[in-house]
């Protein structure tokens, strides 16, 4: 069963049991997880402690509407995977209903990564078998079978053997690509793990691995990229936008090139927070690799739930390739993760109807 049939269905129940909350003051409440961040990052004993109190007061999907509301989009999904990780559910329904959409799935992805450590072993062992057999059960959708990946990356601490069991766990390959970007990301935010990667090289690890798994690397990259800026004080988001880009530029013309810079556009709208306005601009002085930048801006805007805005900001574009590739993301977005119809999402927009007329299914050309 599809989340969003199981989230519609049983949206009443969810709606009459919300007097049991009625008690807590949001604003001040979620403040309290707003005051752990500095700059990018947050302490992860500070949200972990903050969460586990406001949980006592409400459910997981009340205080995930509370925080996307109050953080930003990379604040939010952050403690949107603490919240799934305290959400008692062995299946991706339960989760799903649990925790909502809210700041692109975050407490799903973490509720699903729990199911799985859950199950994983005891003593510290993994049983891969039954590890295999609970994320082949939770891989049913794209972000579900993101939030396997980072249980895998969890449980296996080397890094090709989490990507192994996605190429295991995943349906499809567009399903295992979402697996993948659940390692990514997962090992993006960890201390323990950018600590291996080549302080020398912006594009570390994502220029060294297998080409098969490139794409979803490059397009975390900027998690692990702005770690590093806050370690090395780089603070302004112009400067960290002219450094991702000096890097990509650094790279072969070729799919690794364009990989690079979706990677880029979607620091725009998840790092940087910037706007529709600055979001265009910026990739639009980009020339050749305007499409992909431009894709990785929509995309982010999709998974977040503004598909009408990515909608609108494909339509400002006015290089044909360009908005070719920002309308397939935000179809391939939309369809992988079952956020919206696209018939519904286009409505009478002519433009977006055309580019839907001749979609393929696929994510947008130059990850073919």
């Amino acid at each position: 069963m599809r989340w969003t049939t199981t989230v519609a269905a049983l949206g009443a129940v969810l709606a009459c049991a919300a007097f049991i909350y009625d008690t807590r003051a949001p604003a001040e409440s979620i403040g309290t997880v707003k005051s752990c961040f500095s700059h990018t990052e947050a302490s992860s004993d500070c949200v972990r402690d903050a969460v586990r109190d406001l949980l006592a007061t409400r459910g997981a999907r009340d205080l995930m509407n509370e925080a996307a509301a109050a953080l930003s989009p990379g604040q939010c999904h952050k403690v949107g995977h603490v919240v799934g990780s305290h959400v008692q559910a062995g299946t991706y329904e339960a989760a799903a209903l649990a925790c909502g959409t809210a700041c692109d799935f975050a407490c799903i992805h973490g509720a699903v990564a729990q199911s799985i450590a859950d199950v994983s072993g005891m003593d510290g062992e993994t049983d891969s078998a039954i590890v295999e057999a609970k994320g082949r059960a939770l891989c049913i959708e794209g972000q579900s079978c993101h939030g396997v990946g980072h249980a895998l990356a969890q449980l296996f601490s080397a890094q090709a053997e989490a990507l192994g069991t996605c190429d295991v766990v995943s349906p499809d390959s567009e399903k295992a690509w979402s697996c993948y970007s659940g390692v990514f990301m997962d090992r993006f935010v960890r201390a323990s793990t950018r600590a291996n990667d080549d302080r020398d090289s912006l594009l570390s690890p994502c220029d060294s691995i297998h080409e098969k798994y490139r794409g979803a690397c490059y397009h975390f990259l900027y998690l692990n990229q702005d770690a590093r800026f806050v370690g090395d004080g780089v603070l302004d988001q112009s400067e960290r936008f002219n450094q991702r880009v000096a890097a990509c530029q650094s790279i072969a013309r070729g799919q690794e090139r364009a990989m690079c810079f979706e990677g880029v556009g979607m620091s725009l709208f998840v790092s940087a927070s910037a706007g529709n306005e600055e979001a265009l601009s910026s990739c639009s002085v980009l020339e050749e690799v305007y499409a992909p930048c431009a894709a990785g801006y929509s995309h982010a805007l999709t998974i977040f739930e503004r598909g009408d805005e990515a909608v609108r900001f494909c339509a400002r574009i006015e290089m044909s390739a360009a908005q070719q590739a920002c309308y397939e993301s935000v179809f391939w977005a939309a369809q992988e993760w079952s956020l919206y119809s696209l018939e519904l999402l286009c409505a009478d927009d002519g433009v977006c109807n055309r580019f839907r007329a001749s979609y393929s299914g696929n994510r947008p050309y130059f990850f073919d």
